[in-house]
């Protein structure tokens, strides 16, 4: 089954024509580079998809069909988009917190599921992917600070019975977006809406590794990988010319000559941030 489909879409901002009679197709399982020269339309066609391009002066775009799960008519009603949104997981390049508590970016991010403990799910999401190893978060000794309190009490944990593992899920929990530096920013956008992919058949990340360094590209490698591998009927779309996630295993590049999708060559993984074991993660 086809789950996205984009047939014949035009793309143009002014004078300027970026994407023509472009057409391709994603099935479940697919981890797609998507990619091109810097403006030949990568992120704009994202943002289009997603129902996001309203600030682009002199944006122009049509099709023959864009459809989702051969279901939905993405780009007809605004009520087919944003059924689309909720059954997709998108990452934007901005990093976007509708609070400064880590807890509750994480909470926000899945509010409109039916779960009930949606802070239980955090913390089980935050140790099954040792989240606080990406953030260097070590066995030190806690002093509890309000915010750390606050977390416990909203984790429904006990002060008397918690683990260290808990303790560490907590640290990283409590700590304020404001107080973090870019890339830890970035990094906790990405991982606060990274918690979806069990409610989602495609996950959509627009240049995911914009800010991070050596150690924050091993992590958030680290991490889709093992997202993948729990759940390896996702469809991942990453934005980007990096050629170092192991799991991609197709390029789609625009072609900013003939203004077209292209299928490139077999995708090779350039390593650069070491070594990937047979599981595809960074030893």
């Amino acid at each position: 089954m086809e789950l996205l489909t984009i047939n014949q879409f035009n793309l143009s901002i002014g004078e300027n024509h970026k994407i023509i009679n472009g057409s391709f197709s994603i099935h479940p399982g697919d981890v797609i580079l998507l990619t091109g020269p810097n403006g030949c339309g990568k992120s704009t066609l994202i943002k289009v998809l997603m129902g996001a391009a309203f600030n682009y002066a002199g944006l122009d775009y049509s099709y023959s069909f864009v459809t989702y799960k051969e279901e939905y008519s993405i780009l007809d009603s605004e009520s087919e988009n944003e059924a689309f949104r909720r059954s997709v997981c998108y990452v934007s390049q901005e990093d976007e917190f509708e609070s400064d508590s880590v807890l509750n970016c994480f909470v926000n991010s899945i509010d409109y599921t039916v779960r009930e403990n949606k802070a239980a799910y955090v913390l089980d999401f935050i140790k099954q992917f040792l989240i606080c190893d990406c953030f260097g978060i070590g066995p030190t000794k806690v002093r509890p600070d309000r915010n750390y309190r606050c977390v416990l009490k909203q984790l429904g944990i006990s002060r008397h019975e918690i683990t260290q593992e808990d303790i560490l899920a907590v640290k990283y929990l409590s700590m304020s977006t404001k107080r973090m530096s870019g890339g830890q920013k970035k990094l906790t956008n990405i991982f606060s809406n990274l918690i979806r992919y069990q409610f989602c058949d495609l996950l959509i990340l627009d240049e995911p590794l914009n800010n991070l360094d050596y150690n924050n590209v091993r992590a958030f490698s680290n991490v889709l990988t093992k997202i993948y591998r729990l759940k390896p009927e996702l469809a991942i779309i990453l934005v980007t010319h990096c050629r170092s996630i192991p799991i991609v295993n197709r390029i789609i590049e625009i072609d900013p000559v003939r203004k077209r999708f292209n299928e490139c060559e077999s995708y090779v993984c350039s390593s650069c941030f070491g070594t990937v074991g047979e599981d595809g993660v960074y030893q």
